[in-house]
């Protein structure tokens, strides 16, 4: 479920001769939590219940046949951004300024003639958000006020919620992986954005004591 929309008002500052100064308009940001999933699937379904009869019966196996599968599923948070377009003359585009910390933004995202945009691929983590506006000459605004939007680490290894972090959640996960189950980004433990091989082994770890969940 999209958490509520957040709303900051802010202006494009008066830099260049060609923008003259513009009305407030508002950002709104929405946050969609879960993303879209990539399932890389077996396409023969025989090969498919004879590995989730392995994983059954034998759930350290797993290890070994996935490693040779390279089965995984994908998640990353998304972050929509919607604006008012300027009524400032002659604006012809916009860009969007993406960073991890304030004022310090990567390459920005060239929208063209466009008031929204989600980016994508997102992992837990705090990103800062700033709209510029151009002209057909390349002329650029100064930066918009920024706005921020947090994604929540929500990783878990008790996966298949019993309070009890043991086989069992090895288990589900290994299915989860070769597509047997449902998948969520809550089993994404080493944070790359994808559940796989190496989250098991994480799990494996931790169920061993050997190290910490995450």
């Amino acid at each position: 479920m999209a958490v509520p929309c957040k709303h900051s008002r802010f202006s494009l500052r008066h830099e260049l001769d060609f923008f003259r100064p513009i009305m407030p308009y508002v950002i709104r940001v929405t946050v969609f939590p879960a993303a879209l999933v990539d399932t890389l699937r077996y396409k023969q379904k025989g090969n498919m219940m004879r590995r989730r009869n392995l994983i059954k019966h034998h759930p350290i196996a797993c290890l070994l046949i996935l490693l040779l599968c390279g089965c995984a599923q994908a998640f990353a948070a998304e972050v929509t951004l919607a604006w008012d377009p300027s009524p400032s003359a002659g604006v012809t585009g916009y860009k969007l300024h993406v960073g991890s910390s304030s004022r310090n933004y990567g390459a920005p995202i060239t929208i063209g003639n466009k008031t929204q945009y989600t980016v994508t691929g997102l992992s837990a983590g705090t990103y800062f958000f700033a709209v510029t506006a151009y002209d057909a000459d390349g002329n650029e605004s100064g930066f918009s006020n920024e706005v921020s939007e947090t994604i929540a680490n929500t990783r878990t290894c008790n996966i298949n919620g019993d309070s009890s972090v043991n086989i069992l959640d090895l288990q589900m996960l290994a299915n989860v992986i070769i597509g047997a189950g449902q998948s969520s980004s809550t089993y994404d433990l080493n944070s790359d954005g994808r559940v796989d091989v190496l989250d098991l082994q994480i799990l494996n770890n931790v169920i061993l004591g050997l190290r910490s969940c995450p």
